[in-house]
């Protein structure tokens, strides 16, 4: 080989077309004559400038001769290239590094449009440019997706409107806030797309469907997540991926799903996570005749938290023998376990082959079912990308143990259809309860197997498993022709169990089972090809006993070590294995970091801790019922955060707990609430008397928000904040809660003015303000609070349309509203129809204009009032005496603690009845109201008495739960007073009973109803032999006592039959003890003539 001056001298010769001579150069190697000096000097910077040139050319030539991928076809090396690209996170940067690799892969790449087709909203409006440059007629992929701002959104925008729609070939969205113009771009040019990753992320309470078009191409790849979609579309057919995640509307009815499937014989993933609708019976269902669903090239099947109806519809019908990942589960309440038939065997057969390892466990139910996992994963990533672990997850219902040897059966010959071996190498059983059979047949697949536990608790398997391993009874397990035995890779066994039947079988069995598998050195050619056994764990029974027996084998017996049963009474640890694998954990957590504890405790909780088992979704709604929305700050957020990790990274990820701009927090804490909340709903707080500077700093960060995010509006109205009223003015289209007051001394005060278009409000809380009462935007709401109105009062027709409207009201508050001087309410007329609140919880008329208290109250028609009051000028208003009136009233009383009940006369005749209820003077949405009822009942005459307590009887008893009243008072004057001893019988928890009655008609029959034994007809406390069995106090005032001598025979038969002494109770049923008792002073006279064999102390008790 030339030397490198050779090379050079012959290069120059060559370039200078000088002839190559020796006498050219002296014995000093020097150029002899000036000409060729500089020539040679001229030569080499020709040189060096063309060497990186040439030194390149040489380099591709040589990879082009001798490279075996430079001589792969260039369609080849396209499809190598676009498979070494991980699409899921492509990007320019990406594809400028794998083009670096190469010059001619460069060329490849840049002159291919297939490595440019996605249009991403996250990229540089310079990237996409390049994009768009590269890919000028090839397909298009856009993704939208994150936060996006308004100015990245029209950019994007912008961009794919150049696009033709026939090049869209896929797109991946997350739906939010904001980008409405995207989804309506969308609904217009999804003909030709095939592949849809969609998800709808605003929150649980929201959902989204894309009304996708019906012409056009099938689709491939559809992975939707909480977005719906036309599921009846012809284009769903031929798909090769469906994933359908976090779903309660817009579900697939069972028929679509099963057309979809049915078309779709080359389908490969199908997956359906935290499927739960809102509405079962919209589901559908499929005839007993459907055909099964051949998908012979499926490979992923996880059917998880999956609504069971869907499940067994459509898992029986799946015919698919190839799957790697199978996961069916239920979730913890409802099991979806499959049945024992040879098809499950099939659809399984292939995960269980691909698996490492595998549990088996007994779970009790409606049936027992058998577990089998092997931990696999489904990915999280798009359905498109997504790579699954491969394993199994899934339960077998086993209606009975004769079952279970058909299973295995089953099992056995779809393993043998995949080649009769399994890659498993550890396997777990839990086995309880009954006598089940053990699966040999499936260890008869693990050639592999090195880890082997198994936990019985009856040990009824100990014995047939023990002479398995030793080779007894193999049917066909031993495949070659030496003498072998089973598993001879196993080198850990361990069983458990609480008890150990057939003792001395299994000892023997135990025996038989060292000695062949593990022979002594010169008999050691029967199994030679066994490994060791490092790890032999059994019952300690079995062990004490295979100790005391001469045991021939190389197995050391000292190394066999007894199953401990966790610790004693006493927390201490029974076994040395135990305290040297306790202390070897300790050494090790006291070398872990700070950062690596911290990573232990936060994975601990993961796993073990309730609430962070639950759905993202639902730990976000849990935290947001945390927050006190009334007095919420950022201050109070930050102490909520604090608790954990998880719980911090969900408040600051989302942005529902940061809706609220308020002018009394600082510059600094609204800029955080603005910043973690760019794109959701807002919620401007303007209250109090805010200084002009803090006004003019709030005003300036309101006018940054776009109108169309404001969802509510607490204004507390004052001249100080007059700018912020011109605001609001302009911008209630989008608005659905309204909190106002006016702060002014003006009474007639400010109108807010409702735009016309825009959705129903929700929540209206109005304190000496209104609206137009006539908006069509005054429907549908759950929240209704006037006060202080004098001005602008809602007439009586415009009052009962919104009621009407609004049949999901909660809250109906109208308090100190009474119309001024020459303002006419009108009326209804007499044949409107009722108005049905179903769900109505406060009922609230203080101080209201006579006309509209008329009007509207007879017409409500609600079950589930928890608080009635209906005063005037602080005084009841009274009602008329109807069933409806009663109806309206029972709820509230079942839920009161205390009841007055009282008959009054003034300009008539009526009852009041009233249990101090207690309405909040904090805002409509966040007031808790006290149950209760203030309310007057008109008496047309003394015959309707009985009536009204035969309604109120029917009506408390229609409730189905049992009153809580635990004080009762009456006060009666005038007539004689019927006393509805049938109430009482529905107050077991009354404890103090008080009557003041001038003519004391009622007293006789009280003391006959509180001394007699009930016949059974009692519904409350039935165990105790006499009504109210808790009454403690019992006062009855009367000026009075009509039939002394009854009444005194009475109370004597009281006192001895419901409190006998000590000798005669041993047959009474449990009454609490009276420790008060005031009777008229006629009647205690008299019975001090009288000797009562009592245990109470009379001169205490009685008074």
């Amino acid at each position: 080989m030339s030397t490198e001056r050779e090379i050079v001298e012959n290069a120059v010769s060559a370039y200078l077309k000088l002839p190559t001579s020796k006498g050219s150069v002296t014995k000093k190697d020097t150029i002899e004559t000036l000409s060729e000096s500089d020539a040679m000097i001229d030569a080499l910077e020709r040189i060096g400038s063309l060497f990186i040139r040439e030194a390149a050319a040489l380099r591709r030539r040589r990879n082009q001769e001798h490279s075996p991928l430079c001589h792969l076809p260039q369609e080849l090396l396209v499809e190598i290239l676009l498979l070494s690209i991980d699409w899921c996170w492509w990007d320019l940067e990406k594809l400028r590094t794998l083009a670096c690799v190469a010059t001619s892969w460069r060329d490849t790449i840049l002159s291919c449009n297939r490595f440019w087709p996605v249009m991403d909203v996250a990229a540089s409006e310079e990237a996409r440019k390049i994009t768009m440059k590269r890919n000028r007629g090839g397909a298009v992929d856009l993704w939208l997706w994150g936060n996006v701002g308004t100015s990245a959104l029209n950019f994007f925008m912008n961009d794919i409107k150049t696009i033709h729609p026939t090049r869209l070939r896929s797109v991946l969205y997350e739906h939010d806030w904001n980008t409405g113009e995207f989804m309506e771009y969308l609904q217009n040019n999804s003909s030709n797309v095939i592949d849809l990753f969609l998800g709808d992320f605003r929150g649980a309470t929201v959902s989204a469907s894309l009304d996708l078009a019906s012409d056009g191409s099938s689709l491939r790849h559809v992975d939707t997540r909480s977005m719906g979609l036309p599921w009846h579309s012809p284009r769903f057919t031929n798909l090769r991926t469906i994933s359908l995640r976090d779903f309660k509307y817009h579900i697939p009815q069972i028929p679509h799903l099963y057309a979809i499937l049915s078309s779709s014989p080359e389908l490969e993933r199908l997956c359906m996570i935290n499927i739960s609708p809102s509405d079962e019976e919209s589901l559908g269902s499929l005839p007993t005749s459907a055909r099964p669903i051949h998908l012979p090239m499926l490979k992923t099947l996880a059917l998880s938290h999956l609504f069971p109806a869907i499940g067994y519809s459509i898992i029986p019908l799946i015919r698919a023998s190839a799957c790697h990942t199978t996961v069916i589960d239920g979730g913890s309440d409802v099991p979806l376990a499959l049945e024992p038939h040879e098809t499950t065997a099939h659809l399984i057969s292939k995960s269980v082959t691909l698996s490492k390892s595998l549990k088996l466990g007994v779970e009790e139910g409606d049936f027992n079912y058998i577990r089998m996992r092997s931990e696999p994963v489904i990915a999280s990533h798009w359905a498109c990308w997504a790579h699954d672990k491969p394993g199994i997850n899934i339960k077998l219902a086993i209606p009975s143990t004769e079952v279970l040897p058909r299973l295995w059966n089953y099992l056995d010959a779809a393993l043998n259809s995949h080649g009769g071996t399994t890659r498993i190498e550890s396997i777990e059983v839990e086995w309880m309860g009954q006598e089940m059979a053990f699966p040999f047949v499936l260890l008869e697949h693990c050639p592999a197997l090195a880890s082997l536990q198994i936990s019985d608790d009856d040990g009824a398997t100990f014995d047939p498993l023990i002479q398995f391993l030793g080779g007894n009874g193999m049917k066909g397990s031993v495949r070659n022709s030496e003498p072998q035995v089973p598993l001879p890779k196993l080198s850990s066994f361990r069983l458990s169990g609480k008890a150990v039947p057939n003792l001395e079988v299994c000892v023997a069995g135990t025996q038989t089972f060292l000695e062949r598998r593990y022979p002594v050195i010169r008999d050691s050619v029967v199994a030679s090809h066994v490994l060791v056994l490092k790890d032999l764990c059994l019952p300690f029974p079995l062990v004490d006993a295979l100790q005391q027996r001469e045991v021939v084998t190389s197995f050391d017996l000292e190394n066999i070590r007894g199953v401990p049963d966790l610790v004693t009474d006493c927390g201490i640890l029974e076994t040395p294995l135990s305290e040297d694998a306790t202390n070897e954990v300790l050494v090790r957590i006291k070398g872990l970091s700070v950062q690596e504890k911290a990573t232990l405790n936060r994975r601990w909780n993961h796993e073990n801790s309730m609430i962070h088992r639950l759905p993202q979704e639902l730990i976000t709604e849990i935290l947001l019922l945390a927050v006190d929305w009334a007095w919420w700050d950022v201050e109070k957020l930050r102490c909520l955060a604090s608790v954990s990790a998880a719980w911090r990274d969900t408040i600051l990820s989302c942005n529902r707990f940061w809706p609220v701009i308020d002018v009394m927090a600082s510059a600094e804490a609204r800029a955080v609430a603005m910043e973690r909340n760019r794109k959701g709903p807002v919620d401007i707080w303007c209250w109090e008397r805010p200084g002009q500077l803090e006004m003019d700093k709030f005003m300036i960060d309101v006018q940054t928000i776009k109108p169309t995010r404001v969802r509510s509006v607490l204004y507390e109205f004052c001249p100080q904040s007059t700018s912020f009223m011109g605001w609001l003015q302009s911008n209630t289209s989008n608005i659905i809660d309204i909190f106002m007051v006016n702060l002014s001394m003006n009474e007639s005060g400010p109108s807010l003015e409702l735009s016309l278009e825009g959705p129903n409000l929700r929540h209206i809380d109005l304190r000496k303000i209104s609206v137009q009462w006539g908006s069509s935007r005054l429907s549908n709401l759950h929240t209704i609070y006037l006060s202080d109105l004098k001005h602008n009062v809602p007439s009586v027709d415009r009052l009962y349309s919104i009621l009407s409207s609004s049949p999901n009201l909660e809250r109906l508050c109208l308090i100190d509203v009474v119309a001024a001087d020459g303002q006419a309410l009108g009326s209804v007329p007499a044949a409107a129809p009722p108005l049905n609140l179903p769900v109505l919880q406060t009922l609230t008329f203080n101080s209201v204009s006579t006309a509209i208290t008329s009007n509207i109250i007879p017409l409500i028609r609600t079950p589930a009032c928890h608080t009635v009051i209906v005063r005037e000028r602080g005084h009841p208003v009274r009602l008329e005496l109807q069933q409806t009136t009663i109806e309206l009233i029972a709820r509230a009383i079942t839920l009161s603690t205390t009841l007055q009940v009282k008959m009054e006369v003034s300009d008539g005749k009526y009852v009041r009845i009233c249990s101090d209820p207690v309405i909040p003077q904090e805002w409509g949405y966040w007031a808790h109201d006290e149950p209760g009822v203030d309310i007057k009942l008109a008496i047309p005459s003394q015959d309707a008495l009985p009536r009204l307590w035969e309604h109120l009887e029917n009506s408390m008893r229609s409730q189905g739960e049992t009153i809580r009243i635990t004080s009762l008072q009456v006060g009666w004057t005038g007539q004689a007073f019927p006393f509805p001893f049938a109430l009482l019988e529905h107050c077991p928890a009354l404890t103090e009973m008080r009557f003041e009655e001038e003519l004391g008609t009622t007293l006789h029959p009280l003391l006959q109803f509180l001394g007699t034994s009930r016949g059974g007809g009692g519904r409350a406390n039935v165990g105790s032999a006499f009504q109210v069995p808790n009454l403690s106090s019992l006062r009855f005032h009367a000026t009075i006592v009509p039939d002394l001598e009854n009444c005194v025979r009475a109370s004597k038969e009281l006192l001895e039959r419901r409190y006998p002494t000590i000798q005669e109770s041993g047959d009474a049923s449990p009454i609490q003890s009276l420790r008060d008792l005031w009777l008229p002073i006629p009647l205690t006279h008299a019975l001090g003539q009288y000797k009562i064999l009592t245990s109470l102390d009379l001169g205490t008790v009685l008074r």
